[in-house]
């Protein structure tokens, strides 16, 4: 029976939304929401921190956000939009504190989608419609992104979609990157070359702010290169390989941004990157200042569920803070970093996590529970051989 899920369900995925891609049903994309939440919650392969607190969480947070979502807006939206919002609200809730239950096996659901989606790169310019990107239904073939680079979005909705699945994935990679049996989605069974792939793809989506936060890997590696060579005089010639492609692809990106799109300067890229973070968190302190813009997802939350569901989102967000900030030595200082940091872009810059429930948002959500849950608890995942 197990054979036959692992090959039957990839190509029902595939076939699914190729279909409703084509036909321009992208909306069914997001409602796959629901199944494979129910899939995470009770599959026997799933890995709960705590399976009765996540039971109970869930249930809880989920009556509340959708009572905030529904007396909040006044009957003015449908209720089953609502309420898939506020079970995606819901699911951060859980990913804050590690309780989402982790299961890798749905990555491999996505591998047909995910292999040809890659064809997508040599079309980048003029994309069939299959392969353009996707917004409520309307194609829009070519999707400007920052520095005015084009977006690659296969047989994902959008580019959206696929940024925030392809970031799952290299987290799932790089986070268990001592598991023998682990999912290859490139079908080569080979962890540098899947990582090396799926990060060059994810740089194609110009989704660029799902970029940024892995160049930690890159610190960390350089931190436990150094940290051997000064104590141990040894390095692993794996570790030279990876902090090299990194800069590489530092580098390259830095030269397609000048030599395709516009000049700019490094000091110019950190200026603007600061320049956003603070105005982000300016969104965020003082949501009510804009009544008419709502970029970030903690104002979508100020708006869409009141005053009391904008509290709730900081004070948890301030607990989850504290407690794994507590026990960053257990679960790698470098990973709850990195996982944070997806966080605040979630909340501070980047809404659609939050406020477009889908089945990628739901992998990225859970990928970053299962780093936080690991930090509060080195022992979760350990069948997995979680890698700190």
């Amino acid at each position: 029976m197990l054979w036959k899920t692992k090959i039957y369900m990839p190509l029902i995925v595939f076939i699914l939304f190729a279909i409703t891609k084509y036909a321009g049903l992208t909306l069914i994309f997001n409602l796959f929401f629901i199944p494979f939440l129910i899939y995470i919650f009770i599959s026997k392969k799933s890995v709960f921190l705590n399976r009765d607190l996540s039971i109970f969480s869930f249930l809880l947070f989920t009556v509340l956000n959708f009572g905030f979502y529904y007396f909040n807006n006044g009957g003015d939206t449908s209720i089953p939009y609502l309420f898939l919002r506020s079970l995606n609200l819901t699911i951060f809730y859980l990913s804050l504190f590690g309780l989402m239950p982790f299961n890798k096996q749905i990555f491999s659901f996505f591998g047909y989608l995910i292999l040809f989606s890659i064809p997508a790169l040599f079309f980048l310019l003029d994309p069939p419609s299959i392969y353009s990107n996707m917004s409520m239904g309307v194609e829009n073939t070519r999707v400007l992104g920052l520095f005015g680079g084009i977006g690659f979005t296969g047989l994902f909705p959008s580019s959206m979609y696929c940024a925030q699945f392809l970031t799952a994935y290299i987290l799932y990679l790089n986070s268990f990157s001592n598991d023998k049996e682990y999912i290859s989605l490139s079908f080569i069974k080979n962890k540098i070359f899947d990582r090396i792939l799926f990060i060059i793809i994810l740089m194609f989506t110009n989704r660029k702010a799902f970029i940024f936060p892995l160049f930690f890997y890159t610190l960390e590696e350089a931190f436990f290169s150094t940290k051997n060579i000064l104590i141990f005089k040894r390095i692993k010639k794996s570790s030279i390989g990876l902090i090299a492609f990194s800069i590489g692809l530092i580098l390259t990106f830095y030269y397609f941004i000048n030599t395709i799109h516009l000049t700019e300067t490094p000091t110019a890229i950190f200026i603007r990157i600061y320049n956003i973070i603070t105005l982000s968190f300016d969104w965020a302190f003082n949501p009510d200042n804009y009544p008419t813009f709502q970029e970030a997802g903690i104002m979508m939350i100020n708006l869409t569920g009141g005053k009391i569901s904008y509290f709730l989102t900081s004070f948890l967000l301030i607990i989850s803070l504290t407690l794994n900030l507590r026990n960053t030595l257990k679960g790698g200082l470098f990973k709850i970093i990195i996982a944070y940091s997806y966080i605040f872009l979630f909340l501070f810059k980047e809404a659609a996590t939050l406020f477009s429930p889908s089945p990628s948002s739901l992998l990225l959500l859970m990928v970053i529970s299962a780093i936080i849950g690991n930090n509060s608890n080195n022992k979760f995942l350990q069948k997995y051989q979680f890698h700190n």
